[in-house]
């Protein structure tokens, strides 16, 4: 059985280098460092959990994997053989998960393994379209061009993932400033004018009264709320796990202005880069949507691919079922139809997901436009209730002073 084993070693000009090796023994570990060209200065197993944890469910984004396939490619492309490739990116990969990783594989492949298949050893760390691909590319003899493809595929991600992190960031940074003001206003500031008007005599107002006893009750049961609050996230995080749940909150989504139509295309975009990447990538088309329908983060499209995929093994067309299914829009579907009919499907997937990131950005532009003036409004409204509780009874104060 394979170990990790820690090194730290020098080159022929002197340098140092560290990293982790999977070797059967820390023998064959020397072996294959020495054998490398290195003088190996420290060698010892990996004891601690935090490196058994990293080697084994490390994680890397997208921007990394981009990076890290992109130095692939240039370096496949210049001449370096797959497993000199993978022994400088042990030591200069973009993160140390991929560090470790290019050490991993690089042992896997010195035992005789392939490349996919060492991949697939660690999916925490390599998604499963970039280990079907790297399989493609190998049988096909164009790994090189896999790992520009995927290069490109997750620089798109990432970019994708932006967009919508900048529609939904700036909405939440408000509606949490919002309810820091609105608990200090309740908590804070109101009680206080409170007991100015008990000390004046004045008659407390219905609306003032029911402010100040909301924000008794919270005081008094803030460990109650929160963790009630906590409990209906939990059970509500559970529920979306299931499958009727995840679908419903999927059909939900969908149907809502604005926030719907920005989902809608967020999902096209990326089954249509990814079915496109895959088909470049030569992969058949029906395992590629059976990839494809695990990406697009919405299950009611999700089944769409699903039927289309069955109704491809029956010999009919993909278009159809999809069209049925009035989740993509008719575009789409049309779009889809032209590539069948004249062979260009994966040309016919690129335009459509050029044009649905460029849809995209359009459509986070409204989503924030639409946001920022609906939130400033409620909590202007907010803020306006508690002062009015709090002007009301000023005002009462005022008249009862002698002129």
């Amino acid at each position: 059985m394979a170990q990790n084993f820690r090194y730290v070693v020098k080159d022929r000009k002197g340098r140092d280098h560290k990293g982790v090796i999977s070797a059967e023994s820390q023998a064959a570990a020397a072996s294959v460092l020495t054998e490398q060209g290195y003088f190996v200065t420290v060698l010892e197993p990996v004891k601690s959990l935090s490196d058994y944890i990293e080697i084994s469910t490390g994680r890397t984004g997208s921007p990394e994997l981009s990076v890290y396939c992109r130095n692939l490619a240039a370096m496949l492309s210049a001449g370096l053989s797959i497993t000199q490739t993978l022994n400088i990116l042990s030591r200069q990969a973009p993160n140390k998960v991929l560090r470790i990783a290019s050490s991993r594989l690089l042992a896997d492949l010195e035992s005789g393994s392939s490349l996919s298949a060492a991949m697939g050893k660690y999916r925490n760390t390599f998604p499963g379209i970039a280990v079907t691909m790297v399989e493609a590319g190998e049988l096909g003899g164009f790994l090189e061009e896999t790992f520009d493809n995927l290069a490109i595929y997750f620089k798109k991600e990432s970019e994708l993932r932006d967009k919508i992190v900048t529609a939904t960031l700036y909405p939440a940074i408000v509606t949490g400033f919002a309810l820091v003001i609105l608990g200090v206003l309740l908590n804070f500031v109101l009680p206080n004018f409170a007991g100015m008007f008990n000390t004046a005599g004045v008659e407390i107002p219905p609306l003032t009264a029911f402010l100040l006893d909301l924000s008794v009750f919270v005081k008094a049961n803030a460990l109650l709320i929160l963790s009630a609050v906590l409990g209906l996230f939990v059970l509500f995080r559970v529920m979306l796990r299931s499958g009727p749940g995840k679908r419903l909150r999927d059909m939900v989504i969908l149907k809502l202005p604005v926030i719907g139509e920005l989902s809608a295309k967020v999902a096209t975009s990326r089954f249509s880069r990814t079915l496109s990447t895959l088909l470049r990538s030569g992969v058949p088309i029906l395992q590629a949507l059976g990839i494809v329908h695990r990406l697009t983060g919405n299950s009611v499209i999700s089944e769409s691919i699903l039927k289309a995929g069955e109704a491809m093994e029956k010999g009919e067309s993909m278009s159809a079922p999809l069209a049925e299914s009035n989740v993509l829009a008719p575009m789409v579907t049309q779009m889809i139809a032209i590539g069948e009919e004249t062979g260009t499907l994966e040309e016919m997937l690129a335009k459509i997901s050029n044009i649905y990131d460029e849809e995209i950005e359009r459509a986070v532009k409204r989503l924030t436009s639409v946001l920022e003036p609906a939130i400033i409004i409620v909590l202007s409204v907010a803020v306006g209730i508690i002062l009015l509780s709090v002007v009301i009874p000023m005002f009462d104060i005022i008249t009862q002073v002698p002129g």
